[in-house]
């Protein structure tokens, strides 16, 4: 074996080595089981079961598919105005009759379409909390 070959194969290791080590240290920082998280964060939701929605802040809001027993947090990828004041929004897909957070879903509110950035199943915990962060609504949902 060549020294360059032998260089280059030590550099690609190493890219290996730290590009693991990155997206371990990525995963440990949040909360929760970094697998568990990122699994969830690649929900989808069947257009068709989407049973109600809750704004939570610009950038935040609950959607239960196919019941209230099911809550999916839905992160958008850049805040979205008015969508804790309106009353109605459209989901925009790609036509395969889900809402993802890839692919280019978004929501609609008055016009403006605001990218989806990740879909995350909720414990009822989870909801809980998410439901104290809101304005103005009790604690716990119905």
């Amino acid at each position: 074996m060549t020294l360059r070959r032998t260089i280059w194969n030590a550099c690609a290791a190493l890219a290996v080595t730290l590009s693991l080590s990155v997206t371990a240290a990525a995963g440990e920082s949040g909360t929760g089981n970094g697998k568990d998280r990122q699994r969830n964060s690649l929900e989808c939701i069947f257009f068709r079961s989407i049973y109600d929605w809750r704004a939570i802040d610009r950038s935040n809001l609950i959607v239960w598919a196919p019941s209230r027993r099911s809550p999916y947090h839905v992160r958008l990828a850049t805040p979205c105005d008015g969508l804790r004041f309106t009353d109605t929004i459209a989901f925009s897909s790609n036509l395969d009759g889900r809402l993802c957070a890839f692919g280019g879903d978004a929501i609609v509110v008055d016009h403006q379409r605001c990218p989806i950035g990740s879909i995350t199943k909720l414990s009822q915990d989870e909801l809980n909390d998410l439901l104290a962060r809101t304005p103005g609504q009790k604690k716990k949902d119905k």
